[in-house]
């Protein structure tokens, strides 16, 4: 902004330039500068945030920006990469602060109020799968970087994110996007006053086959509908997610087999290939996964209620070492993961004066907890061959249930200095 304003000054300054030093001939010429429009995140959260380590980014932010992949939807939080391997369907990695947070071990986040991280995961414990999210429906994504909120409870140990979703469009959309490497997207949304509140259903369709000599032949699918009803201060929602993916991974491969190639025994004997930097030597690597979710809210100016459930299944094949531990079957092998997941919390936030301190001098309490359980019935990891289960490694199931209660209190001792005590207590 301060740029734009400099740059506006500059041109308002010319036409007493010219007087002063009586060019009058080219005052003809000089016009004033048209409007220059800077976009930008407009929210502000000083006495709000309790740190300059959280932040809220939407809107604009997020809607003038084009978004190649999901997970760039939490690298609008400073400092936070996601990176992608093992094929377009699969979680990103994340990294916070110069920290490997793996799939979501240590990075909380939660949309339209519940939680996206899942306990115990077939692949990676906290693992965290975006994908799900419709870009074009966020309206905007709060973080929260540190452990320093009480309210945050499991996984929030770097940071945490609530990614919520709009409410109603201004206007509905539908666009079709077409690319390299066969890659097509279509997506739409639309909302309609209805039943004293207001509808709002989107859909995303997406196939893309990537630069790899093996298609990805990706095939994603996401829903979203969601209703809501504001009256006075109260505020109800209700939110259904669908997504399902399926697709073909080009894994890491060894540098020395771009570099040198390798001998493989054939029909003919041994032969040396040299794979290209795009090239695969496991065609059978890539997964599919399946997530149907539903959340319901309720807001008022101090009470904010919250429960779901999610059905999930996952399925992953990948092979790291190749021919390491069994030269002859490979090393490829099978993550499973099958759940319902069910949950709830509440918050209740309150005011009150602290005596003798002056005028100004206040309280500000939140008292909340929550609950959840994970019904984990299919849980495992199978070695495979062509993506055929040949060896059992473990198959569990699983049945984790936790509650939390928590406290915190931001003392306001005067307008300029405020402190903020938090506790919290789980039990798994």
């Amino acid at each position: 902004m301060a740029e734009a304003k400099r740059k506006f000054r500059i041109h308002a300054a010319l036409p007493a330039l010219v007087a002063a030093f009586g060019l009058e001939g080219a005052r003809a010429q000089i016009h004033q500068s048209d409007e220059i429009i800077v976009w930008g995140r407009q929210v502000n959260l000083i006495g709000d945030a309790s740190s300059a380590s959280e932040g809220l980014v939407g809107y604009a932010d997020l809607s003038l920006r084009p978004l190649l992949r999901t997970g760039e939807l939490v690298e609008v939080i400073p400092g936070m990469i996601a990176t992608q391997h093992s094929g377009s369907g699969k979680a990103n990695q994340y990294f916070l602060r110069g920290f490997n947070l793996d799939h979501g071990t240590d990075f909380a986040a939660f949309v339209d109020g519940a939680p996206a991280n899942h306990r115990s995961h077939g692949h990676g414990h906290g693992y965290l799968d975006l994908n799900f999210i419709i870009p074009e429906t966020v309206e905007y994504v709060a973080y929260r970087k540190g452990a320093y909120a009480a309210d945050r409870g499991d996984f929030a140990i770097a940071g945490s994110s609530a990614i919520k979703t709009y409410d109603r469009f201004d206007t509905g959309f539908a666009q079709a996007t077409v690319g390299l490497n066969e890659f097509i997207r279509v997506v739409g949304g639309a909302s309609t006053p209805a039943f004293g509140g207001d509808v709002l259903i989107a859909g995303e369709a997406q196939v893309y086959d990537g630069p790899w000599e093996l298609d990805e032949d990706l095939q994603r699918f996401s829903a979203l509908a969601k209703y809501t009803r504001e009256r006075d201060d109260d505020h109800f929602q209700l939110v259904l997610n669908g997504y399902t993916a399926e697709w073909t991974s080009t894994d890491q491969i060894p540098l020395r087999a771009v570099e040198d190639g390798f001998l493989v025994e054939t029909e003919n004997g041994l032969e040396e290939i040299t794979l290209s930097r795009l090239g695969f030597i496991d065609p059978d690597l890539g997964g599919e996964t399946t997530r149907i979710s539903a959340a319901a809210g309720f807001q008022t100016s101090d009470l904010n209620l919250s429960v779901y459930a999610l059905y999930y299944d996952f399925e992953l094949f990948s092979n790291f070492t190749y021919f390491l531990s069994d030269p002859l079957r490979g090393d490829e092998f099978e993550q499973f993961d099958r759940r319902w997941t069910f949950g709830g919390a509440a918050t209740y936030s309150f005011e009150h004066e602290i005596g003798g301190l002056g005028e100004g001098a206040k309280l500000e309490t939140r008292i909340g907890g929550d609950w959840r359980h994970d019904d984990i019935f299919d849980i495992g990891l199978y070695q495979t061959n062509a993506r055929e289960r040949i060896d059992l490694i473990r198959d569990d199931n699983l049945g984790i249930t936790s509650g939390a209660a928590f406290i915190d209190t931001t003392m306001h001792w005067t307008p300029r200095l405020r402190m903020t005590l938090g506790a919290r207590a789980d039990y798994v």
